[in-house]
């Protein structure tokens, strides 16, 4: 049942939230912003904006572009997550980098952003545990296997509408999946293709979540989007959706508006029932031709690629969710109890 137009409710119910975005690429930005001789860019380019959003927690990705693999990705990768400690250590508190749920309460009971590190590939490892261990070490706890390119552990996800990658794990992968599950991490199914998401169900891997990814019913045969089934053990093992700001990814890309990511969230509460698998993963990337090269960008070079700019406009979002009846806690769970319930859980 929709709720009567209330010009204050999506306004209070972000006042008290604790937004966690799911997915960003913070790392590589703050590295190439470093390289180009900025200064205390968390601080600066980044707090303000956070602040205004409500935003309590951000899962970190480490991103890496073409043009950095395979040779460069281990160097840029450390390189980025010492940039990242050094902007932390000179943010006068506002950040706090987490390897655990205590530590991410902590943080937010001393008025700081947490922020946790993931992997978005696992280019940088090179087929070595050892290097995966030493990551770890650093504070990753959360990984996709792959970004959208295949790699030695497994093949990704498709971004052309009709094509699937139905190949599973490659045996280095299979390695992989089994070190994440006796070390407690968590994988992240956002990028990786059907073959692979598949056998990481069928082998019952107990903490799967998607930090970026909407629904393929929604968006033709789109593989980078999820399938139900995905959809479905994500939530049967308590992870979250997070749902993405991408164009492409929300409805065809000249008819994608805030109101999709709403549509996508509705799909997914009526295929499992409930709105606690569900979460927010914004995937920020119009900043991305600045930075990143146009041969990894294709054809994504140049245009706006999300439909929301900034953190500022989950107001509107909100508002959105609230006129179409959803309840408080369910947005406020979307918004970022959902995926603090997750880490909880699973890195407590």
């Amino acid at each position: 049942m929709q709720h009567s137009p209330n010009p204050f409710a999506a306004r209070e119910i972000l006042q008290d939230a604790r937004v966690t975005d799911a997915h960003s690429d913070l790392p590589y930005e703050l590295l190439y912003r470093k390289r180009l001789g900025e200064k205390d860019i968390l601080l600066r380019r980044c707090l303000p904006g956070m602040r205004r959003g409500r935003v309590a927690t951000v899962i970190a990705a480490i991103y890496l572009e073409d043009l950095l693999v395979p040779e460069l990705a281990t160097r840029t990768a450390l390189e980025a997550i010492g940039v990242l400690l050094e902007e932390i250590e000179h943010s006068d508190g506002a950040f706090r980098l987490c390897t655990s749920a205590a530590q991410m309460e902590m943080a937010h009971q001393q008025g700081a952003i947490a922020l946790w590190l993931s992997l978005e590939g696992v280019e940088p490892v090179h087929r070595s545990l050892g290097l995966m261990r030493a990551f770890c070490a650093l504070g990753v706890r959360l990984m996709s296997l792959t970004w959208a390119r295949s790699n030695e552990a497994a093949y990704p996800a498709s971004m052309r509408p009709g094509a699937f990658h139905k190949e599973g794990l490659t045996e280095f992968g299979r390695e992989l999946v089994q070190f994440a599950w006796q070390e407690g991490m968590a994988l992240d199914l956002s990028h990786l293709g059907e073959g692979c998401v598949k056998e990481l169900i069928d082998m019952g891997f107990p903490r799967l979540y998607a930090s970026h990814a909407n629904a393929r019913g929604l968006v033709g045969e789109l593989e980078r989007n999820l399938d139900d089934a995905a959809i479905a053990a994500i939530a049967g093992c308590g992870g979250v959706v997070g749902i993405n700001s991408v164009r492409s990814q929300l409805a065809p890309r000249h008819a994608a508006e805030i109101a999709s990511m709403a549509d996508h969230m509705e799909y997914i509460r009526g295929l499992t029932g409930t709105a606690s698998c569900l979460g927010i993963g914004l995937d920020l990337c119009d900043m991305l031709p600045a930075y990143v090269s146009r041969r990894s960008l294709g054809r994504a070079w140049g245009e706006t690629t999300n439909v929301l700019s900034s953190y500022v406009q989950l107001e509107e979002l909100t508002d959105i969710l609230w006129m179409r009846g959803w309840e408080e806690g369910e947005i406020r769970g979307i918004l970022g109890g959902n995926w603090e319930r997750m880490l909880q859980a699973w890195l407590p």
